[in-house]
């Protein structure tokens, strides 16, 4: 097994727990936070996903998404795990597919299209995760969801977990490039990411 595949494996795993850990504990709290429904527990995968990609995102956030449903429903429920918990959780890959142009510009140092593609990144991907769990979900299910896409704490609570994780994400990667680069990233050549890495 080369490093890399070693590397991803053990990011994707520490990034499975941290998902995990959150889920339940905010799963404490929800009842307490809404209407507004606030997705931190997806934090681990935008910062998986941001390292490796669309492909490895997808995977280890549909395994997050199976974890976290069974803790959610009963085991018996496969299909309300599958369709509220793993499809949601899946939507972390399109996060991904701005990786490779985040670790470019970041190994550059042009840093507002650092910030253009982690932006765009977290809108697109914490749109879908609220629309796949919350509209198309339940409308497949044919359940009523507990956060209206009519409503504005739907767009309220999408729209402020986009900027929170957007500047989160943002400020660590100016001040510690290595967050969002792994040592041996596909995206840039070992030159590249020594260089970066020893500044």
């Amino acid at each position: 097994m080369n490093k890399r595949l070693l590397l991803q494996i053990r990011e994707g795993l520490l990034a499975i727990a941290l998902t995990g850990l959150l889920f339940y504990f905010y799963g404490r709290m929800e009842s307490s936070l809404m209407p507004y429904y606030w997705a931190v527990f997806l934090w681990p995968l935008l910062w998986f996903a941001l390292r490796q990609g669309a492909a490895a995102a997808g995977i280890y956030g549909g395994i997050a998404g199976l974890v976290c449903g069974m803790l959610t429903f009963p085991i018996s429920d496969w299909l309300s795990v599958i369709v509220f918990a793993m499809i949601p959780f899946i939507s972390v890959f399109v996060m991904g597919f701005f990786a490779k142009y985040t670790q470019k510009t970041l190994n550059n140092r042009r840093y507002s299209s650092t910030s253009l593609n982690i932006i765009t990144g977290a809108l697109l991907t914490n749109v879908l995760f609220y629309l796949l769990r919350f509209y198309i979900g339940p409308l497949a299910m044919g359940q009523e969801s507990p956060l209206n896409i009519t409503t504005g704490s739907f767009w309220v609570s999408s729209l402020v977990m986009t900027a929170v994780v957007s500047l989160l994400f943002i400020t660590i990667a100016k001040l510690k490039s290595s967050f969002l680069i792994p040592k041996r990233s596909k995206y840039l050549s070992r030159k590249e990411t020594s260089a970066l890495l020893n500044d």
